[in-house]
């Protein structure tokens, strides 16, 4: 059964990504495509399902109809868009060397391990200036044995070493002054490690920004 802080996490973050999206198509349904709409929509809905999802699961009544299968680019795209709206000063560029490969697994954990990576990527910038618009960049490429490796990069404030070797334990934070809560990249490492059989780092120096990569089987 799911720990009720993560219950919280995992629904909260599921309906800021509802939220963002329905802002976005209300400040510009006059020019949104019926295609864009139908799949803002549908991430909308998927969002909504991940929290019902989380519910049943925290019930010990877990059921779900999603395929156990999922595109690793698709997910991107829908994260970096909607992070981008909420963040419309920063630039989030996904490069894409698998074309349309799949890993086995379910599309909402991994939606809410990339919009946890993706959210703290963007936060790195804090109190750091930069020229221009600030970057994040996405890289989907191919690593050993086939596996998808998905590499998020900042250049950001980067990540002590001390802090590094604790970063992945629950309630370990840096940000609690600001409502930080030490949950979000330790559920990140378990999502990735015990519902994709994958593997999760971090390289990072401070003041020189941060790589998280993430190696996921491929889909057979």
């Amino acid at each position: 059964m799911l720990e009720v802080i993560e219950v919280w996490h995992e629904i909260s973050n599921s309906l800021t990504a509802v939220n963002l999206t329905l802002e976005f198509l209300q400040q510009n349904c006059q020019y949104i495509s019926l295609s864009e709409l139908n799949e803002e929509l549908g991430f909308s809905l998927q969002s909504l399902d991940h929290v019902k999802h989380v519910m049943l699961l925290a019930s010990s009544f877990a059921v779900t109809s999603e395929s156990n299968k999922v595109n690793v680019v698709v997910v991107a795209r829908q994260v970096s868009s909607t992070l981008q709206r909420k963040w419309p000063n920063f630039e989030l560029q996904l490069v894409n060397k698998i074309g349309n490969l799949e890993v086995s697994g379910l599309k909402t954990p991994l939606t809410q391990v990339l919009m946890n990576l993706v959210s703290n990527a963007i936060e790195s910038y804090e109190r750091k200036p930069l020229d221009g618009k600030l970057k994040v960049k996405i890289t989907l490429k191919k690593g050993e044995n086939d596996c998808v490796q998905i590499i998020i990069q900042d250049w950001g404030k980067g990540i002590s070493t001390q802090t590094q070797k604790q970063m992945f334990k629950e309630f370990f934070t840096t940000r609690k002054k600001v409502g930080g809560t030490g949950i979000g990249l330790a559920m990140c490492k378990k999502i990735v490690e015990q519902e994709f059989n994958g593997k999760i780092r971090v390289k990072s120096r401070v003041g020189k920004g941060s790589v998280f990569q993430i190696e996921l089987p491929k889909h057979v």
